[in-house]
């Protein structure tokens, strides 16, 4: 595992967030679009605005389709978490609390050496350790 891939962790939670309101914004649109009573498909005939039930059935399905990308990518993202927190949950206790607090917290340097007690450069050393036992990791 490179240092690459761990930083990579918070931008994963972002992007989980993101999707997640994604999804539900999309499952908002397909309901409201079904039950409103002032909706387009609730108008009839040749109102200005209405939606025929095929027409409602089609966006509802592209919606459903939209929404199945993006759990896949949803699961995708939460796998390459998990294996972020695995190796990291692999480390000793000191080592992992250290990563813990730089790739999953996102805390700088200085934050890391005066919660652990190290100096800066202590830190690096430890941390440059802690990579080469990482990149076997996989």
């Amino acid at each position: 595992m490179t240092k690459e891939t761990l930083k990579n962790y918070r931008v994963y939670a972002m992007e989980i967030r993101q999707i997640k309101a994604e999804i539900h914004r999309l499952r908002s649109k397909i309901f409201s679009i079904k039950s409103e009573p002032d909706s387009d498909l609730q108008k009839t005939g040749d109102q200005p605005g209405a939606m025929s039930e095929e027409l409602y059935r089609n966006t509802a399905i592209q919606l459903e389709e939209l929404i199945q990308k993006y759990y896949i990518i949803l699961n995708q993202l939460c796998a390459e978490q998990l294996r972020i927190e695995t190796a990291i949950a692999s480390l000793p206790s000191e080592e992992r609390q250290i990563f813990r607090w730089r790739y999953l917290h996102g805390m700088s340097w200085i934050q890391i050496s005066v919660k652990a007690g190290y100096s800066k450069a202590q830190i690096y050393r430890v941390h440059a350790n802690i990579l080469k036992k990482l990149q076997n990791f996989e």
